[in-house]
């Protein structure tokens, strides 16, 4: 879980303190502040849905732990026998002192109470210590809001775009492992070979650029359509032709959002006749393509 997480996190916070007219509280370490703050959160949340405790408590403020007669019972009463399940990090920001920032984040919470996981959005503190390590601070772990059906539509939305956005980061490299890791757990289950059945799918093209239109509702709550435009090279030497893709995204058995692969079979061209007939043919021959070792 970590590894895809982290690469759905905006970096934003440098943009955000020159709009606020702070970028001079990091100046140019900001981003790798920034990073080093992801990463501390990044793994707090993933040791948390684990419930693995005694880490956590080696990432929560110092001072907070010698305070505690024992840290770990401490954090476990403050969690309220929670778990967290899916993460997404909308915003860091630095609260003007070099040493504390404030993270906002929303979080598919399991409250163990035999109920469905709730979205909660939660402003984490995190404190710089002496050592120059980032760390959390627990109490802040205790203030959430939930949010509403609206909210949660809003961030489904969020994190279709991002898990998206590392399928077509992938498919522009022609890193077809980079794609597996957001597509359907189902589906490649169903594969004899899942990569094999990828690039038969992607039928030796590229993604060269794209952009997500919107994200359409259907009939269940467990699949959603994402409508787009992408630029196809088709490494024939001639010229990348836009194409437009209604691309199914599915939730997974896990509550994760991934993309469902199949829904690529069939792009339509977006140009003149002529093009879509070259496209319609292009089609026709995706079933003989050989496998290619993609290019890494």
């Amino acid at each position: 879980m970590r590894n895809i997480l982290k690469r759905f996190l905006v970096l934003v916070m440098a943009a955000a303190m020159v709009l606020s007219g702070c970028a001079a509280a990091f100046g140019e370490t900001a981003d790798s502040e920034t990073a080093r703050i992801e990463e501390l959160v990044t793994d707090f949340f993933e040791f948390w849905g684990n419930s693995d405790y005694d880490p956590m408590v080696e990432l929560c403020d110092p001072k907070w732990k010698s305070n505690c007669e024992n840290p770990k019972n401490a954090l476990f009463n403050l969690l309220a026998n929670r778990r967290a399940l899916e993460l997404y990090i909308e915003l860091i920001s630095e609260n003007g002192t070099g040493s504390d920032g404030t993270v906002t984040l929303s979080v598919l919470m399991d409250r163990n109470d035999g109920k469905e996981p709730v979205q909660y959005r939660m402003s984490i503190h995190v404190i710089k210590a002496a050592d120059g390590n980032w760390y959390i601070d627990p109490q802040s772990l205790k203030s959430y809001e939930v949010i509403t059906s609206v909210q949660t539509e809003a961030a489904d939305d969020t994190v279709i775009r991002n898990k998206l956005a590392v399928f077509f980061e992938g498919w522009g490299t022609n890193d077809l492992d980079r794609m597996l890791e957001v597509c359907s757990p189902e589906w490649k289950k169903e594969q004899e070979n899942a990569r094999r059945r990828l690039f038969e799918l992607l039928g030796n093209r590229t993604a060269v650029d794209e952009e997500i239109l919107n994200i359409e509702k259907t009939e269940t709550d467990t699949v959603r359509k994402a409508m787009a435009f992408i630029t196809v090279d088709r490494n024939d030497g001639r010229e990348p032709i836009p194409y437009f893709v209604s691309i199914l995204m599915k939730k997974g058995e896990d509550g994760f959002w991934y993309v469902d692969p199949e829904s690529l079979r069939s792009p339509e061209p977006t140009l003149n006749d002529e093009l879509a007939a070259e496209a319609a043919a292009e089609t026709e021959n995706d079933s003989t393509t050989e496998e290619k070792a993609p290019a890494r």
